[in-house]
Parts: structure tokens; C-alpha cells; sequence
């Protein structure tokens, strides 16, 4: 997998600059809606990329899984 990640960030024409990489591991570090995701009622769907380099896909799962009724692609 890290293989994988590193392999399409090199090839990747529209790489992300050092300071919007920062910013958003910092985001993404400071955010948990997991207390709040079982009280949801709208119809949701959770996606993810099995490519994405900051949040694994194992991180959507547990979302969906917290959240009534959603679905996961």
C-alpha cells in the first residue's frame, strides 16, 4: 500500500504543494465526528479512495458503520 501511495504521488501531474499538505494533515488531525455520527438521520453516503494518501479507507468504514443506515462506496 505505501508503495502504491508513493508511486502515484510521484506520477501524479497535479501534485499538493508541502503547505497545503500540512494544512490539511492538520485538518484531518483535528477532526473526529465519530461522537456525534450515530445521530444522523438523513440518508448518507460515506466515499472514499483506496488511493488516498491522508485517510485510509479503514477510517471510512468506521464511519459508515457509526452512522444509521449509510451506505459506502
Amino acid at each position: 500500500r505505501f508503495e502504491r501511495a508513493v508511486l502515484n504521488s510521484i506520477n501524479n501531474p497535479y501534485a499538493q504543494g508541502d503547505v497545503g499538505f500540512l494544512r490539511q494533515a492538520e485538518a484531518i488531525l483535528g477532526f473526529d465526528a465519530g461522537s456525534r455520527a450515530g445521530s444522523i438521520k438523513a440518508p448518507t453516503l460515506v466515499v472514499c479512495g483506496a488511493d488516498d494518501t491522508l485517510v485510509p479507507v479503514r477510517n471510512s468504514e468506521k464511519l459508515a458503520k457509526l452512522i444509521p443506515g449509510a451506505t459506502l462506496k
